[in-house]
């Protein structure tokens, strides 16, 4: 069984506006789908993948599922993560140029985050492991996501 693949889609990354487009990553891929409560382990997996790969090698991306937003409230929420974006580009080496290294791509309707299986991302995060060209290769939810982003992202790139 081959794998999935993403939508041909792209999406503007909020606090960048970088044009991701969910076919074409160009590299390994981990997106990570988490919202407000499970940050904290995105950051990790980030900085736990940051410690063996750079922004050359692999491309990391948080897909946050804003499906309970109100279209009203969403010019408030994306300001609040433009904000965010902010703190965490300010957190950088001066070397590391915030459009590789915070890239927040919203998913307002959660169709990408249903699509892969996810539920509740803002409790528990989720990981989805994609190759150059957006075809998904592992995904993952649980108390195990840092350690495992690491495992199933080292998967796909010995496969090559």
């Amino acid at each position: 069984m081959s794998p999935a693949r993403l939508p041909d889609k792209t999406i503007k990354a909020i606090g960048s506006g970088r044009e991701v487009n969910l076919q074409n990553f160009g590299l390994p891929t981990i997106l990570i789908f988490h919202y407000r409560d499970s940050a904290s382990t995105a950051r990790k997996i980030n900085n736990s993948v940051r410690e063996k790969y750079d922004a050359e090698e692999v491309f990391i991306a948080s897909v946050l599922d804003l499906h309970s937003i109100p279209k009203i409230a969403r010019g408030a929420t994306e300001a609040m993560i433009g904000r965010e974006y902010k703190k965490a580009a300010g957190e950088l080496k001066e070397t590391e140029n915030p459009e590789e290294y915070v890239v927040l791509l919203p998913d307002w309707n959660g169709q990408m985050t249903k699509a892969l299986g996810f539920s509740d991302t803002n409790k528990t995060a989720g990981i989805a492991i994609l190759d150059e060209s957006g075809y998904v290769h592992d995904t993952y939810q649980g108390d195990e996501s840092i350690k495992m982003s690491l495992s199933l992202l080292e998967k796909l790139i010995k496969k090559k």
